[in-house]
Formats: C-alpha cells, sequence, structure tokens
C-alpha cells in the first residue's frame, strides 16, 4: 500500500511539472510575432561602417544587434548568458574559464566555436586600437587566452583581478574565418557583416539615414527576436525624434525630451510611455592637458561655479544634483565618510573667486585677469549637435563662467566628431556622460581615472596622477574589503582635492516607448534592460518587443 502511495506521488509531481511546461509552452504562443520595429535616433548624418571593433563614433547602430558579447549583466543586476553560458573561476582565481553555449551558427552557416573567441581576444591583443576595454594592459595582469576543447574557453592571469571579468564580457565576439583573412582590419568597413546576434543587417540608405536589419532566422534563442525586421532612422536632434514619435512614425526613441510626461506620455497615457532609470553621471569634462585647466585650484574653483540645482530643475525635470565625486546616490552612505565629506565643495561663486585669487587671478570690468596681467583665454564647451539637453545644460555654464569673468562659447559638434574629439582629448572642455558603471566607485574611477589610452574611451580629461593609478592597482590586486575601500576612500580624495571633471547632474536613460503596435517595452515593473540601439541592452530589448 505504501509502495502505491508513494508511485502516485511521484506521478502527481510529474503532471505538476508537465503543467508547467505546458503553460510557458502557452505564454510563449500568446507573443503575437511579425512586424518591423522602427526606431528614430539623435545621431546625425551615419558612416556605413560595421566593424564591430571601432568605436561608436565610426559605426552604424545596428552592431549591437548584429555581433554579440559573452555574456551581458543589465544596470538592474540581470544577467543574460549570451555566447557563454556560465563562467568560473579556477587555480586560485588565476584561471577565469567560460563555458560557450553549443549549437550557435555564424550567419553564413559555419559553426561558432572557442576558437573564435580566441582569435577576437588575440585579435584586439595584436591592435591595440581595438581594445577599448584595455583589457592587455599589462597592469590586468592578463596572460593569454587559450582553447581548452571546442567549447570552453580559459582566460589566464599572472595575478588575481576578478575586476576583469566585467570588461572581458563587454567584448564583441567576431567569425575567426571571416577577420583572419583581413588584411587592413583598421579601415576594413565590412559591409557584409557576419554575426550570430537576433538581426542580420540588410541595407543602409545613406539618403535617408536608415538602417536596415531583418530577422535572424538561424538565431540560437529560437524563441527569438519576436519581430520581423528593424529600421533604425538618425536624424538631426532630439526635436526632431520627439516629433517622429508624436506623428506616430517611430515606436523607440533612446532621447532626451524635457518634461517627458507633459509633452509626450500625456498626450496619449494609453499607449505613451518612457522610462528613465538612473545609472551614471553627466559631466562637465575639463581638458587638463590645456592650460590654465591643468593647474587643480583652477579647476575646482570652476566646480565651485557651477549652478548645479539649477541645471537639474531646468533641464533634467530636477532630477538632482550630482556629488562632486561622481558616486552615485545609492552608494553615498558606505563611501563617503564625514572626513570626505568635510573636503568636499559646493556652488560658491565668492570662494571661487577668492580660489582663482589665490593663484594670482584679478577680476577687471567684470574680466577674469590672468596672472600674467592679460584676460583669461575663452573657454569652448563641446557638445553634440541636436542634443538639447547637453546644449542646455552648457548655456548655464557659460552662464556661471560670465559670473566670474571667463567667457564661454558652445560648439556644437556632429555625433562622429563630438565623440571624436571627447576620446581624443582635441576639445577644450565638453559635456558628456559618465563612463563606468559597477556595484562600487571603482569601476567609475576605472574609467576616468587610469592611464590616458590615445583611441581608449577613457579618462576623458586627461588626469595624470601616480597616487591615483596606485590605488585603482591596489585595489584591483586585493580582495581584501578594507584594502579596497582605502583604495576608494584615496581616489574620492582625489577628486575632491584635483577635481580632474566636473560631475553634474545624475544620469538618466532616455527612453520613449509606443505601445500602439509593439508592447514588451522594459519599465519600472520589468527592468530587463536599458540602452540605446548601439549597445548589447538595446539588442534585447529590441530581442523581446513583440506585436500587441
Amino acid at each position: 500500500m505504501k509502495k502505491i502511495t508513494k508511485l502516485f506521488f511521484y506521478f502527481l509531481i510529474i503532471l505538476f511539472l508537465l503543467s508547467i511546461n505546458c503553460k510557458k509552452e502557452k505564454i510563449e504562443d500568446y507573443i503575437k510575432r511579425g512586424g518591423t520595429v522602427r526606431v528614430v535616433m539623435p545621431w546625425g548624418d551615419l558612416a556605413y561602417n560595421l566593424n564591430p571593433f571601432m568605436s561608436h563614433a565610426n559605426q552604424l547602430g545596428i552592431v549591437y544587434e548584429i555581433y554579440e558579447c559573452l555574456d551581458f549583466v543589465s544596470m538592474s543586476g540581470l544577467s543574460y548568458p549570451l555566447l557563454a553560458t556560465s563562467c568560473e573561476w579556477k587555480n586560485n582565481n588565476l584561471d577565469l574559464v567560460f563555458f560557450l553555449r553549443k549549437n550557435v551558427l555564424w550567419s553564413d552557416g559555419k559553426p561558432f566555436t572557442s576558437n573564435d573567441v580566441v582569435f577576437t581576444f588575440n585579435y584586439i591583443k595584436k591592435y591595440k586600437i581595438f581594445d577599448h576595454m584595455r583589457i592587455w594592459e599589462m597592469n590586468k595582469g592578463l596572460k593569454s587566452v587559450e582553447t581548452n576543447g571546442k567549447y570552453k574557453v580559459v582566460f589566464k592571469f599572472s595575478f588575481e583581478n576578478k575586476t576583469l571579468h566585467a570588461f572581458i564580457t563587454n567584448v564583441l565576439i567576431t567569425p575567426k574565418h571571416i577577420w583572419s583573412k583581413i588584411e587592413d582590419p583598421i579601415n576594413f568597413t565590412n559591409n557584409n557583416p557576419l554575426g550570430t546576434g537576433p538581426f542580420l543587417f540588410e541595407n543602409f540608405s545613406k539618403e535617408h539615414n536608415i538602417i536596415y536589419g531583418i530577422r535572424n532566422p538561424n538565431y540560437w534563442d529560437k524563441r527569438k527576436p519576436y519581430v520581423d525586421a528593424i529600421e533604425i532612422h538618425s536624424v538631426k536632434d532630439n526635436n526632431l525624434c520627439l516629433f517622429y514619435m508624436l506623428e506616430g512614425k517611430a515606436d523607440w526613441s533612446y532621447t532626451y525630451v524635457q518634461h517627458a510626461k507633459k509633452i509626450w506620455a500625456d498626450k496619449d497615457p494609453e499607449n505613451n510611455k518612457y522610462w528613465r532609470p538612473g545609472y551614471n553621471t553627466v559631466i562637465w569634462y575639463l581638458n587638463n592637458e590645456k592650460a590654465p585647466l591643468d593647474n587643480p585650484v583652477f579647476r575646482k574653483a570652476l566646480g565651485m561655479s557651477i549652478n548645479k540645482k539649477l541645471m537639474s530643475e531646468k533641464v533634467y525635470d530636477s532630477v538632482g544634483e550630482a556629488h562632486p565625486t561622481g558616486i552615485p546616490k545609492a552608494q553615498h552612505n558606505k563611501y563617503l565618510s564625514k572626513e570626505l565629506q568635510d573636503i568636499s565643495y559646493t556652488y560658491d561663486p565668492q570662494k571661487a573667486q577668492k580660489l582663482l585669487s589665490s593663484i594670482g587671478y584679478t577680476k577687471k570690468n567684470k574680466i577674469l585677469i590672468d596672472p600674467a596681467g592679460k584676460k583669461i583665454r575663452n573657454f569652448k564647451i563641446c557638445v553634440c549637435e541636436g542634443w538639447t539637453d547637453y546644449i542646455g545644460l552648457a548655456e548655464i555654464i557659460v552662464e556661471n563662467l560670465r559670473q566670474i569673468g571667463i567667457t564661454g562659447i558652445i560648439y556644437e559638434k556632429p555625433w562622429n566628431d563630438y565623440y571624436l574629439s571627447i576620446k581624443k582629448g582635441t576639445y577644450d572642455t565638453g559635456v558628456c556622460w559618465g563612463e563606468g558603471v559597477g556595484a562600487d566607485p571603482y569601476f567609475i574611477y576605472f574609467k576616468n581615472l587610469n592611464k590616458i589610452k590615445e583611441e581608449g574611451n577613457t579618462n576623458f580629461s586627461r588626469f595624470v596622477n601616480d597616487e591615483a593609478l596606485k590605488a585603482l592597482d591596489n585595489y584591483k590586486e586585493s580582495n581584501n574589503p578594507d584594502i579596497q575601500k582605502k583604495s576608494i576612500d584615496t581616489l574620492i580624495k582625489i577628486m575632491l582635492e584635483e577635481v580632474p571633471y566636473i560631475p553634474l547632474t545624475p544620469s538618466t536613460s532616455h527612453n520613449i516607448f509606443s505601445e500602439a503596435g509593439f508592447v514588451g517595452w522594459p519599465s519600472d515593473d520589468n527592468p530587463y534592460a536599458d540602452g540605446s540601439p548601439n549597445s548589447q541592452a538595446g539588442a534585447i530589448i529590441l530581442s523581446n518587443v513583440h506585436l500587441k
């Protein structure tokens, strides 16, 4: 009798598990497939280049829909295994092993294997201009990347450096059988890209600035994407993006809209949605290589001159002020001690003027005179053409500079020129987003205070400080929380005393969606990914949305 009861119990469990699986299948079956998602972005004129090794400024904004990383972690902490299903540290944390996904095909039908991953990482080692994450620098400890079977890759380190994991998984993986034959990869535009991603590149209309992509029928996730095609239209500014959305000509735009509730959502509450999670900081970068911006006292005076409260209220619907350290508000209690708060600075134009006086500057007829007795030079403020939020911030900077006797001039540049100018340090000052997102401030400071790399997208302010480099190394080389905290304290102190750049406001996303035709967009209730189309997060969004 007991045996029969036990068998009946197991039978019920099996039925329950089968019912769950059936339910999952039914939920999937409810998703309506097909259609073309239309995206509009304020990128201006685009360069016909699909080289996945180049920076965003030189690519068509569909590269991340074609190529994939090993895995992806969203800003909300959700993990998406992509070309790697899992990874683990071995050999006393000197080996990072990735277990790759099987049965993945490149879009020409060739199988994806560990050889492609090893090739990609050795390729960016050979062509340093492609190592945007600076993975192969000597102080990172990475010795080699090796295959261990068809679906296993081992990253070998000379010393423990778990922080590098986040940067390794951000590298787009490319097919060895294609790129090993390219003679000039730096100038190769790759107009017939072969990837493993959810979409295939179909066409680019230079006349209309529209990128066309279609569903990859052989994508490894057989359920996705749910849509047949995507169109990404690039226009010259944020206002045109909003116009396209209001006219029903687009379904998604990652663009700044001031008073988004009133101007966008309230026009059609049922369908018009917006989502603005915070993730980083908007920064006024100062080129530390150019006088007088090479003087930390002068930079601190500039920091005291900027009215961040006004910026928050006038430009970003009162999102708040950025702390001078650039640390997100959620990390303040843990990392901002009273001692560090005491050396912080706030908006105070009168104190700024006193600081300038302490290094020999005077004021005559409301104009700042340098220690040599000459009128101080004009300051150029580089912003992206058509990005109305950054332009609005720059306008306030110009007014603030005028109060301390400096003339500021706003320079609007097309997207490609703007981003490359910031990256390569050919600018004077510029408004741009903050680099680096992570569980603690190390990731922000790693991006913004590390060694200058001419082609890398780090250290935009071109700040050089040996103490900061030592603190970054100490953090990276230790798993001791006390040592890591001490390293971050040192970096915070350097930020407050040296002021390499000036954080302005918290940086929020700028998603506006229409649910008139497509649903499944991320939201506060479902924050699965956040990012523009030219990011891994954007590719995940376009893979998840579906017809209403």
